[in-house]
């Protein structure tokens, strides 16, 4: 819901009254219905798609159930047109009112609108892959290639995410109900109607959440279950063949740092996992080509030459060789390295064989061949990860091998005599502040494989780290050795990782964007100067404090380099909707490619942010922020409202990540700094507040008291690419932030009434001069006039998540003992926790779309 332009002079009556129908404030801005919002074509597959569920709804809960739930969803969708202080008063008025409802009845609503907001991601997908179809050449050849200087390689890391807490089911359900979907918008709605409602029928019976908190094993199989799916894996290797390399890599298993529950075991599970789908699909290949041989005549035929005929004798006995060697890689354990260096040496005399018998390669065989290029050891490599002060004393300890040690042992014993590059692609070191460190987890490499094989990567995301980056690799790079491991052992890049989420939870994100910035810059230089090639792994994820946002915002600052060599990680959802259908993989794929020559230079970038005084207001402005950021964050009463009044409070009921959600054990100091970076972003969204993208915007603006000052900052948003990105970032953001539903939050905590009022109070008048800031410097009114069809989609589809944020707050009531459940349908307290989770699904889903 679009603030209105006077939102500052909203305001909130003390509690001692009832605000709830005084202070009607400003209308919200509508956003009309255009040529550049969503397309009828979509609004009329989410109108026939949700019309479809209610009959499920219907036909399951009865018409009494029905109503409650259709009434409640007209009641959501009218408040688009309220104030802030009119959709609050009718929220509470509805929370009042569901108080009284019984758990059963609670369970209805949380379904039926949880599946509600998924099913509207399913059309949007659907809508998505519909079109780039229709853009797709008749000959079905797939997108066109992109033009231009490609990458060198295109890598994703896939990783886990807490809030991925669907259930595997629920997910492949709904990729089937997706295909039906995409098949309705090719021909006509009434002509899949029954498949569709089928497929509802079926997903209305089962939990969208999981039902236990997942272990790491469960984490990998979520994420290969998308990603390796036949016809995506087909996709990546048909855009690989026809554009740019692509590779696939996994934090899954590999990422050990603050996590008790990788070891080696969990390590080489999760290599088995993508093995399993990588095994199928080669089998699939081979009988593929078998199909093809059995065809063939046996004998001697006038139709083929001696030559021909002698070759493609031999070919059956050479496949069931090779099926044979197949067969050995089914379960990945001790020297599986030589099992896939001898199948990969049959699979090379086979390929050759076969083609120059029937004078053309077996399209079979040639994704077979791109695929081992893909994953030379049939698994997705893993990405290692430890904290450098581990590996520190991991190094030292030669007679008592610690965990991480006991990782890399295990690599050695799968690898035998291949490359361990084939099962894990990086070492990252976090906390990395010293050559030491990443000389230390050289060292360790070099006791147990004998050199450095793994590239050991040097994570820099903490304010501290991002300072000293440049001379860490400084330091590296006028080592001989560290150059001799570069050119020899790391295909002469040198690998650096900047993360987002700590910095953005440390600072702030305009100030942690722009010191990533300028490291990255900064490193991108020494690089050119050591003759060295860079490579810049970006540590971002889906939402904007994570670092996420399009692909143009989140790489419109990025060097030259970091577009050659595109490496991203893509965690929990963001897994499915990147690799949603093939048609989306490929899309973004070539999005990539495309922009693989628009990087900027040093000489580009200092022309669009000059040295003097543009570059020093845009540092001062930058330092107001992470100040006022701070201040706020570094307070013990700050502390106590993300302790009571966010999803902090309810984390350990949720179980829906494999990893603890504070680096540090329970009994210590709770801070900011404690709290990993996820379970952090997770408390601002799921209230809806959105805090740490942008608190402290407003009040820097609001300080900023010169008007050519101000000026200057707003021909920098026109020219700067951080800046831009930045201030488009914080527009979408503001959209979705919902004043209304985290003033209940707060009312509904365990803090005082008087501190939920006066915490409000805050909140509203910074978020109002972030609303402030972002209309003066784009000149318009509009927080998303850059791209209206995303305003449209935030005000649809925002209140409809509002009736979960409630059962949530009346659940959480119940839990914390506030108000007793005593109803005959009274839920389990692990029927509680399982409502929460679904709450939590629902609400990840539905904002999903918008970010």
């Amino acid at each position: 819901m679009t603030p209105s332009p006077n939102c500052a002079r909203r305001s909130v009556s003390p509690p001692s009254t009832d605000a709830a129908s005084e202070n009607s404030g400003a209308k919200r801005e509508a956003i009309p219905g255009n040529s550049s919002g969503l397309a009828p074509e979509l609004k009329a597959l989410v109108k026939n798609a949700v019309a479809l569920l209610g009959e499920v709804i219907r036909r399951e809960r009865g018409d009494a159930a029905y109503e409650r739930i259709e009434a409640l969803r007209q009641e959501m969708a009218s408040l688009r047109s309220l104030s802030v202080d009119e959709a609050y008063g009718v929220l509470k008025k509805t929370l009042a009112a569901l108080r009284k409802v019984d758990s059963a009845e609670l369970s209805t609503i949380t379904h039926s609108f949880a599946l509600m907001l998924e099913l509207m991601n399913a059309c949007e997908n659907a809508y998505r892959t519909s079109r780039i179809q229709r853009r797709m050449k008749p000959s079905g050849a797939g997108a066109p290639a992109a033009s231009g200087a490609m990458p060198e390689a295109i890598v994703y890391v896939l990783t886990a995410h807490p809030t991925e807490a669907r259930s595997p089911q629920s997910i492949e359900l709904f990729h089937e109900l997706q295909k039906e979907l995409v098949l309705a918008l090719q021909t006509d709605f009434e002509s899949r109607r029954s498949r569709i409602l089928h497929s509802l029928e079926v997903v209305w019976r089962l939990s969208l959440s999981r039902d236990r908190k997942p272990s790491v094993a469960d984490e990998a199989e979520s994420i290969y279950s998308i990603a390796l799916r036949e016809e995506v894996l087909s996709a990546l290797l048909e855009f690989k063949a026809r554009t740019c390399p692509v590779y696939l890599r996994s934090w899954v298993g590999g990422d050990k740092e603050g996590h008790p529950g990788v070891n080696a075991d969990v390590m080489q599970s999760s290599l088995q996992h993508s093995r399993e789908y990588l095994h199928r699909y080669v089998q699939r290949r081979l009988r593929e080509v078998k199909a093809t041989l059995d065809l063939l005549p046996k004998g001697r035929s006038g139709l083929t030459s001696v030559t021909s005929m002698k070759l493609l004798a031999t070919l059956p006995a050479k496949l069931a060789t090779l099926e044979k060697a197949l067969s050995s890689l089914e379960k990945l354990d001790r020297n599986d390295g030589n099992r896939i260096l001898r199948f990969r040496r049959l699979f090379r005399d086979f390929h050759p064989a076969y083609a120059a018998a029937l004078g053309t390669e077996h399209p079979s065989l040639v994704q077979m061949a791109s695929l081992l290029e893909m994953f030379p050891a049939l698994v997705i490599p893993l990405e290692l990860r430890e904290a450098s002060s581990l590996i520190m004393a991991e190094n030292q300890d030669e007679l008592d091998p610690k965990p991480f040690t006991g990782m890399l042992l295990r690599l050695h014993e799968i690898a035998g005599k291949a490359n361990p590059k084939g099962y894990a692609r990086g070492l990252v070191i976090s906390l990395a502040s010293s050559l030491k460190h990443i000389q230390a987890a050289c060292e360790l490499q070099e006791k147990i494989f004998g050199d450095a094989k793994i590239p050991v990567i040097p994570l820099f995301e903490q304010q501290d780290a991002l300072e000293h980056a440049t001379e860490v690799i400084t330091q590296l790079t006028d080592r001989p050795k560290m150059r001799q491991l570069i050119a020899e052992n790391w295909n002469g890049h040198l690998e650096m990782m900047v993360g987002y989420s700590d910095s953005a939870k440390e600072m702030g994100v305009l100030p942690s964007r722009l010191m990533i910035s300028e490291a990255v810059q900064r490193l991108d230089r020494l690089c050119t100067e050591k003759k060295i090639a860079p490579l810049f792994f970006h540590g971002s994820g889906g939402s904007v404090d994570r670092g996420g946002g399009t692909l143009e915002e989140q790489t419109a600052w990025w060097p030259k380099s970091a577009l050659n060599f595109y490496k991203a990680t893509i965690q929990g959802e963001m897994v499915d909707r990147t690799l949603s259908t093939p048609e989306i993989a490929q899309n973004l794929l070539q999005k990539i490619a495309e922009r693989g020559s628009a990087g900027l230079t040093e000489a580009e970038l200092r022309a669009v942010r000059p040295p003097g005084s543009a570059q020093t207001l845009l540092h001062e402005f930058t330092e107001q922020v992470r100040a006022h950021y701070q201040s706020k964050t570094q307070s013990p009463a700050f502390m106590e409202l993300v302790e009571k009044a966010t999803a902090y409070r309810y984390l350990s009921d949720l179980r829906i990540g494999s990893r603890p959600a504070r680096r540090v054990s329970p009994a210590d100091a709770f801070s900011v700094s404690s709290l990993r970076a996820i379970p952090w972003v997770m408390c601002w969204t799921q209230t809806r507040i959105l805090f740490p993208t942008w608190w402290g915007v407003g009040s820097a603006w609001r300080k900023l008291v010169d008007e050519s000052s101000k000026a200057e900052l707003k021909s920098l948003f026109l020219s700067d690419p951080l800046l831009s990105s930045y201030v488009k970032a914080l527009g979408f953001t503001l959209a979705k932030v919902e004043l209304p539903i985290w003033r209940l939050y707060l009312e509904t905590s365990q803090l005082s009434e008087q501190q939920a009022y006066l915490a409000y109070l805050e909140f509203e008048k910074e978020y109002c001069d972030a609303v402030t800031f972002l209309q003066a410097i784009t000149d318009s009114e509009d927080l998303l006039s850059f791209r209206p069809w995303l305003g449209e989609s935030v005000r649809l589809r925002s209140p409809l998540i509002h009736p979960l944020n409630l059962v949530q707050m009346i659940l959480l009531e119940r839990e914390e003992g506030s108000q007793a459940d005593s109803s005959e349908g009274a839920l389990s307290t692990a029927g509680k926790a399982s409502l929460i989770r679904e709450t939590v699904t629902g609400i990840s889903s539905g904002l999903m779309t918008t970010g």
